[in-house]
């Protein structure tokens, strides 16, 4: 009896992976849709702001003046106060960094040869990567065209003072650099970005878990520590702004606005190489690369899945309308996942199956 009672239950599945693929397939098949309903009517036209309240314009401003000898902590507060833009919290101040990059360098245009140099480096690190890693050679191909299209979009000379387009191009930088028992340069670059834009922090939680998943504790105590500095340099930053006197009125409305994944998709899609397509495919595919990205290599593959799914938990819930160059900091890396995403769709269907 007990032997028959065996032979009749149930054999266990030799396809334990049926169910998570299926799941996954799913999941990003209706993301992908959905993001192609949300804008694929006609879109409201977009009224560019005149030059001389513009982000850009402030940041140019600014390195003017430091270039002319003033402290940023005086030329920085001047500029915001002559043209509106809010000093409460701390944080509506970037950092001091590109801007005393930009006064020493000797102005915007060099910069932009600089942004352009930072963009080969990054480029060059993608294809070794890509060239040591990357399984056959029509994929590999696709990788480091979509890498070069990638980053030459955010090389104007004109985004050279924005700190996300120098943030992004770090990023990207350094999780090029980063490979397993060679973690110095990336940290470096890293930091670098954390200084530049408070932003990027997260990356660095993300290196820090990544590393404790692959028990490299020596890895994750040096993220660690890069982390706690970068984050003392920021707060002493923070802590100058907060001094500045009279700015109680000049406050910030705040970011907590929980625009969920049509703020992600226009984000990820609007300031990266898929803004060259037609508004309802680049938004469809921006699930389609985060997929492709997730069948790299195991280690490449956990640091970027992490940062891009991350920062677009993060852009569910905050982030104003006019915030949408926050994408830059995934722009250089995101669409280079759709090199990877025929085979990731065609893996994850053979699963379901």
């Amino acid at each position: 009896m007990f032997q028959s009672r065996i032979e009749a239950a149930p054999a266990v599945s030799d396809r334990p992976w049926r169910l998570p693929a299926r799941c996954l397939l799913v999941l990003v098949l209706a993301l992908s849709a959905w993001s192609f309903a949300l804008y694929a009517g006609p879109q409201p036209i977009v009224v560019t702001p005149r030059e001389e309240i513009t982000d850009g314009a402030l940041y140019k401003a600014i390195a003017a003046r430091v270039a002319h000898g003033e402290s940023y902590y005086v030329a920085a507060p001047a500029e915001h106060r002559a043209r509106n833009f809010p000093l409460r919290p701390a944080v509506t101040v970037r950092p001091p960094l590109l801007a005393e990059v930009t006064a020493v360098v000797g102005g915007p245009i060099v910069m932009g040869w600089l942004l352009r140099l930072t963009a080969l480096a990054t480029f060059l690190a993608f294809v070794m990567r890509f060239s040591a890693t990357v399984e056959g050679p029509r994929t590999r191909m696709a990788a480091i065209v979509l890498a070069a299209l990638s980053i030459y979009v955010l090389t104007p000379i004109e985004l050279a003072l924005y700190h996300d387009i120098w943030a992004g191009m770090l990023v990207a930088l350094a999780l090029a650099l980063r490979r397993p028992g060679h973690w110095a340069a990336s940290i470096v670059v890293a930091t670098v970005a954390v200084i530049l834009r408070e932003l990027v922090a997260p990356l660095m939680i993300v290196m820090i878990f990544s590393a404790l998943i692959e028990r490299r504790w020596k890895e994750a105590a040096a993220w660690t520590a890069a982390l706690t500095l970068a984050g003392a340099v920021l707060a002493v930053h923070w802590m100058r702004v907060a001094a500045l006197p009279n700015t109680e009125h000049m406050v910030s409305p705040g970011w907590y606005r929980a625009l969920g994944w049509p703020w992600v998709v226009h984000t990820y899609s609007m300031t990266s190489l898929l803004a060259f397509l037609p508004t309802a495919i680049g938004v469809a595919l921006v699930p389609v690369a985060m997929l492709g990205w997730a069948t790299v290599e195991r280690s490449l593959a956990l640091r970027v899945s992490l940062w891009t799914i991350g920062m677009a938990c993060l852009f569910m819930v905050f982030g104003r309308t006019e915030n949408y160059y926050w994408g830059a900091l995934v722009a250089p890396i995101l669409p280079i996942g759709l090199a990877f995403a025929p085979g990731a769709l065609a893996r994850l269907w053979k699963q379901a199956r």
